[in-house]
């Protein structure tokens, strides 16, 4: 059996997208990541790579986070994202949209040298993603076999 444990909340800064065909190249500027176990804040820059296809966006996401007490942590992530209108039309004016607005789920990999959060590379969180005024926020599950 397995469950979903409520692990945190993210939010992913970005900026307006570079498109090249049915690729998006979409800076990511900033951001936090919050929860029991792990804190930290974006630093430098990143990337969300979107492929788009009938309407769903492929997402491929990198970039590194600064936990509180200063460990470095790399965050990647895959996951799909259907591009229904209200999605499209927040993004364009920055305005938000609600869980239930779409289907945009992502599943997140973290990589680091320090061994406080070595235990990250063990598991898996998953998450769901909306709109909030133009970032990207994400509702984080660990996924747990019990």
């Amino acid at each position: 059996m397995l469950d979903l444990v409520p692990f945190g909340q993210m939010t992913v800064d970005i900026e307006p997208a570079h498109q090249v065909g049915s690729l998006m190249a979409v800076p990511v500027t900033g951001g936090h990541i919050e929860g029991d176990r792990l804190k930290g804040k974006v630093v430098g820059v990143g990337n969300d790579f979107i492929r788009v296809q009938d309407g769903v966006g492929s997402l491929n996401v990198a970039f590194c986070i600064e936990t509180e007490d200063s460990a470095k942590i790399f965050v990647s992530y895959i996951g799909k994202l259907h591009l229904k209108d209200v999605v499209t039309a927040a993004l364009a004016a920055k305005k938000s949209t609600e869980f239930s607005d779409t289907y945009w789920v992502v599943s997140l990999k973290f990589e680091t040298a320090d061994d406080k959060y070595k235990w990250l590379e063990g598991i898996v969180v998953l998450g769901q993603g909306r709109l909030r005024d133009g970032a990207v926020n994400y509702a984080l599950y660990e996924l747990v076999a019990s």
